[in-house]
């Protein structure tokens, strides 16, 4: 019986995450969707001088096309990665192709975003027992959708090294946020999300919430500390031996 009403409860609060997500979408699409109906009226209008005005409109209603489709992914991306953890799938995963692959695959995105994204490895560096697919979900939200929205992050420096039996994966940002910050989008409750007013910053815990839940996923654990002036450092330890043989080991 409690096992049962601690399941209902479980389903109770993914119902209402889902439900705020959808209350969200509405909520950050109202207004775009409302200057981009102003934008065509003007543009078919009969009137020469609002058609010439609404050229004026066009590269900001572009960039909000371009935030809403954004916006749209990541929303969705909420539940696909919640669907993808209940089916975790581990395997020996080469970390070093996965971060090129997420910087490949980031490097558009990067670009309009004006940062600059270095990396380093320590060699050798370990394989490590992880979601290959939903790693590279978590490096491409790292590394590219966190900065997109973020005008002030002139540079991401991405390290792996190994310590022991573990490899570490750390990602500096450089500009936008203090550990603080960093630390506390890292660990907000979807649930809470609404209550962020400012839709930038919305959007930054939205990415930084699904990086979370990866991470919880495989039972990671993070660190986040100050690195020198207006920088933040993200750590996040990953360990290269199945979780079977680690945990007997240890035992």
């Amino acid at each position: 019986m409690a096992e049962n009403e601690k399941l209902i409860r479980s389903l109770q609060q993914r119902l209402d995450e889902k439900m705020r997500l959808a209350g969200m979408v509405v909520h950050d699409l109202r207004n775009p969707l409302a200057s981009i109906r102003m934008y065509f009226e003007l543009a078919l209008s009969d009137n020469p001088a609002l058609r010439k005005h609404s050229e004026t409109m066009q590269e900001p209603v572009l960039k909000m096309c371009t935030n809403m489709s954004l916006l749209l992914d990541n929303y969705s991306d909420v539940v696909k990665v919640e669907a993808d953890c209940e089916r975790l799938e581990r395997q020996p995963c080469d970390l070093v192709s996965l971060v090129r692959e997420a910087m490949d695959s980031c490097s558009d995105m990067i670009a309009s975003a004006g940062t600059k994204v270095s990396f380093s490895a320590d060699a050798p560096t370990c394989p490590v027992y992880a979601d290959p697919g939903l790693f590279s979900k978590m490096l491409h939200k790292l590394i590219g959708d966190s900065v997109l929205l973020t005008p002030d992050c002139p540079a991401i420096q991405v390290r792996l090294s190994q310590t022991g039996q573990d490899a570490v994966l750390g990602v500096e940002y450089l500009g936008p946020w203090a550990a603080e910050e960093l630390q506390s989008m890292l660990e907000m409750d979807l649930l809470n999300l609404k209550e962020e007013r400012d839709s930038i910053r919305r959007f930054q815990c939205l990415v930084f919430s699904i990086v979370s839940k990866i991470l919880a996923a495989h039972q990671l654990g993070f660190e986040v500390c100050p690195a020198g002036d207006n920088a933040a450092l993200l750590n996040i330890q990953i360990p290269c031996q199945e979780p079977d043989v680690q945990n007997s080991t240890s035992g």
